[in-house]
């Protein structure tokens, strides 16, 4: 069963690790062993101690890991859990908090039977922070009672520092009132979706994804689009050219593009913009992620194509904002720089 949780405080990165009462620093061959199975290029093993028998067997053993990915540990990232196999039972709390801290921040614990003949119950405890994703990861040498107070424990011994900024998603409520630059034209996007140079990772890669969900790479891509916490939407921009006969207008490229890359339930509309039509189709992927294609004709034989993912728990937030954004679309005039 549990003990006190008076034992040291370690700091590792951006939150503070109570540990319990006889935790123990791991050994140097076991140290090397978890950060051989756990460091990588996305991943850091921050810390690690067990809790020993008079036998000089591991009873309890803390692994503290951060992943390099954006997820707000939330109700999403619970279903997610609850989808793995092997998970008893998942629950959203607060971590520890610190001195000033009238609490500590939303976090996800999940509850799991052994994975193999050999390993123990465990215990995992997520926090989303700006700088990565934080998993407290506990195997009990118990049964299943002894496991779940652990899991209640455990819940105060990851304390975020003040320096910890959770990673909170926001519904939009307006369009951006700045435009965002598409080469020679811009547009104002929902607000809360920025551009940014490079994909970041979410939170189905840690827990057996194969892919990035939101992750949408195009070889010719003039920009990236993300939600500003990383979790709800991702996309591009890049250009495409007309295919006469296949697909002579923007609206045949968007709808060919949307076929190619497995997006069923298809439709398809016309957006009116300023000065010109933006040709919209619509779709759903194998995920249940709802992927949109927009185009249109920016020079004579080319489209500029937007690419747009929304999480399947996402997109309705969203949608009332779409038609709006395309239809801020007008030249940019030099008014602002092409990206």
């Amino acid at each position: 069963m549990p003990t006190s949780l008076d034992g040291a405080r370690l700091l590792a990165k951006n939150v503070e690790l109570q540990l319990p009462r006889g935790c123990q620093p791991l050994d140097v061959d076991g140290f090397v062993q978890v950060a051989h199975l756990v460091d990588d290029a996305e991943s850091d093993f921050l810390a690690g101690c067990n809790i020993l028998d008079v036998e000089g067997k591991a009873r309890l053993t803390l692994i503290l890991i951060r992943h390099r990915i954006t997820v707000e540990t939330g109700d999403d990232a619970a279903a997610a859990l609850r989808r793995v196999s092997g998970t008893i039972d998942v629950k959203t709390t607060t971590a520890g908090h610190n001195a000033g801290q009238a609490m500590g921040p939303e976090i996800v614990v999940s509850t799991n039977v052994p994975t193999a003949a050999k390993s123990r119950p465990s215990a995992s405890i997520y926090f989303g922070a700006e700088d990565g994703l934080y998993v407290l990861y506990a195997e009990v040498d118990g049964d299943l009672k002894s496991l779940a107070a652990w899991s209640d424990t455990l819940t105060s011994t990851l304390r975020p520092t003040p320096s910890a900024r959770p990673v909170r998603w926001r519904a939009p409520t307006r369009l951006a009132p700045s435009a965002t630059a598409v080469g020679k034209h811009k547009l104002n996007l929902p607000e809360g979706i920025t551009a940014v140079p490079t994909a970041r990772r979410t939170f189905g890669i840690v827990i057996g994804s194969e892919h990035d969900p939101l992750d949408v790479n195009e070889a010719r891509s003039m920009l990236r689009l993300r939600d500003d916490a990383g979790v709800a939407m991702g996309g591009n921009v890049y250009i495409a050219k007309l295919l006469a006969p296949i697909a002579p207008t923007p609206a045949a490229v968007a709808r060919l593009a949307a076929d190619v890359r497995g997006v069923h339930d298809l439709e398809t509309k016309s957006v009116a913009a300023k000065q010109f039509s933006v040709a919209r189709v619509d779709g759903t992927r194998e995920d249940g992620a709802h992927e949109l294609f927009a185009a249109f004709e920016s020079t004579p034989g080319e489209v500029t194509m937007f690419r747009m993912v929304f999480s399947k728990e996402k997109w309705a937030a969203y949608e009332p904002y779409i038609d709006a954004s395309l239809a801020s679309l007008e030249p940019s005039l030099g008014e602002v720089e092409p990206y």
